[in-house]
């Protein structure tokens, strides 16, 4: 039997002081380790351990000491890497990360904000496009798909198609809150006789009748609005006033044609004034529509040869006045 030596009284009581200590050390790091973002963070769900991911992962004996050693004092208290390490490890390059081990990466989708610079079927670029690399063919997670819907049944028009309109149908009605103005610029009767002298145009021939009316007209008269000329927002001047000022609007150009070419010889009931919306300019605006034997013609104040009316040409028409009826326009 070997008798263990005995102590001074001062040692073991310096020994037994400083077990207390590192006993009370031990148990303050816990508290202390708990309150540090590393312990709030939890660890993802099925995430292997640090031994499992050693044996698993053999790109983890590669990694640097400075990332080792933050990694060990968490798994020291986790049992496992935290997932603070992750994110640390995400930044740092570190696919072979156990947090990662066995789960597929998610490729990152685009933001609202970037588009293509150049979308299928669309014919012209963005200015507004971002240089990003991504597939334009997948729809953006944020947006809701559309579920197809059934064709919405057209509503029923009146009349074939020859009686197609700048793209659309006559449907008509029985009034409209251009009527009174229509059918008072209608009665105003102005000797138009010498105007007619001064544009020249042959009467025998209709197409060449309609562009030489059309041609003069908007060569003589300067575009102006009703609110410079008249003082209120709208106003329908008839052809007397418009050929003394020298001005009107687009309404004014139309209603002046209509009266030269019907003191020319050409039926009213043949001549239509539309009111369109125009959408390339973005503003109201009015053509004069004549029916001659291929069809009706589009007088406009833009250009000086008469269009084929059954096209749009940019309008959107939504009223048209005659002698005898009124049309609204279906699509």
């Amino acid at each position: 039997m070997v008798n263990a030596p005995t102590l001074p009284r001062r040692s073991r009581s310096g020994i037994t002081l400083a077990l207390a200590g590192a006993g009370l050390a031990a148990v303050l790091a816990i508290p202390a380790q708990a309150a540090s973002p590393q312990v709030l963070l939890a660890a993802a769900p099925g995430v292997a351990g640090a031994a499992d991911c050693d044996a698993v992962q053999p790109g983890a004996a590669a990694r640097s000491g400075a990332t080792l050693s933050r990694q060990s004092k968490t798994a020291a208290i986790l049992g496992q890497a935290s997932a603070l390490d992750a994110i640390r490890a995400q930044q740092e390059g570190q696919e072979d990360h156990p947090l990662f081990a066995g789960s597929p990466a998610k490729p990152l989708e685009p933001a609202a904000g970037p588009v293509p610079a150049r979308q299928a079927g669309c014919g012209v670029s963005s200015p507004f496009a971002a240089r990003a690399v991504f597939d334009p063919v997948q729809p953006l997670s944020f947006i809701p798909r559309r579920t197809a819907q059934p064709p919405m049944a057209a509503a029923p028009v009146v009349g074939g198609s020859a009686d197609r309109i700048l793209g659309s149908k006559l449907v008509p009605v029985g009034s409209t809150s251009f009527d009174s103005a229509f059918a008072r610029v209608s009665r105003a009767r102005t000797n138009l006789g010498p105007t007619l002298a001064a544009i020249g145009a042959p009467r025998v021939d209709q197409n060449a009748l309609v562009a030489s009316v059309n041609r003069w007209v908007n060569r003589s008269i300067t575009h102006a609005e009703d609110r410079d000329l008249f003082g209120r927002a709208d106003y329908w001047a008839d052809a007397g006033t418009t050929l003394r000022l020298g001005k009107g609007d687009c309404e004014d150009f139309a209603l002046l044609k209509m009266e030269l070419l019907a003191a020319a010889g050409i039926s009213r009931d043949d001549m239509i004034l539309t009111l369109a919306r125009d959408l390339i300019r973005r503003r109201d605006h009015a053509v004069l529509l004549v029916k001659t034997d291929a069809g009706y013609l589009m007088l406009d104040n833009v250009g000086d040869a008469p269009l084929d009316a059954r096209a749009d040409h940019g309008y959107r028409p939504v009223m048209s006045l005659g002698a005898k009826q009124s049309w609204l326009h279906g699509y």
